[in-house]
């Protein structure tokens, strides 16, 4: 038996780098430190945190890991949180109504409004694509009325910290 020891594999000629099948080809990561404030979002929005990536070949996979912290104080409110390639909502349960979310929280307990609760996901896309592809969260509210924050607690005083949000793409060889 041989072992191969090598610093540095160097494609030949093509110029589209090396591509092992079942490997990580690139990452990118988008992220989002801004404290903002959702109000009677009962339309999908937009979190701010998004990635674009290019897939080098349409037999890649793009494994999605999303970050996002989120805080919230009325009793019975209750928001969801989706991630959209593109505009096509994936990574979810079953498409119906709000249902498409791939996250749901309700706070109603007294205190909830010093918590930020993570939203996250991890999910292996196929987009069978090599043009730039954008992947983004959005939230809902499903009531109307009160508020949810990203990246802080409701309460934000002195004492909580605010964070960040991130989601980050990973082209698998395929």
């Amino acid at each position: 038996m041989s072992t191969l020891f090598v610093d540095t594999i160097n494609e030949k000629t093509s110029g589209n780098g090396i591509y092992i099948p079942g490997h990580v080809i690139q990452v990118v990561q988008g992220e989002s430190t801004a404290v903002t404030s959702f109000t009677n979002s009962t339309s999908w929005t937009d979190l701010g945190v998004s990635a674009s990536i290019t897939p080098t070949s349409t037999s890649s996979k793009i494994l999605v890991i999303v970050d996002v912290k989120m805080g919230n104080l009325e009793a019975g409110l209750n928001f969801s949180c989706r991630l959209l390639r593109g505009s096509t909502a994936i990574g979810g349960g079953v498409q119906s109504a709000n249902r498409q979310a791939f996250s749901h929280n309700e706070m109603s307990i007294v205190g909830t409004q010093y918590q930020m609760r993570p939203q996250n996901l991890t999910f292996l896309d196929s987009p069978s694509t090599t043009s730039a592809t954008t992947y983004k969260v959005q939230t809902i509210m499903n009531a109307t009325g009160g508020t949810v924050y990203l990246n802080r607690s409701h309460n934000n005083s002195s004492a909580q910290a605010n964070t960040r949000s991130t989601i980050t793409l990973m082209e698998i060889g395929g």
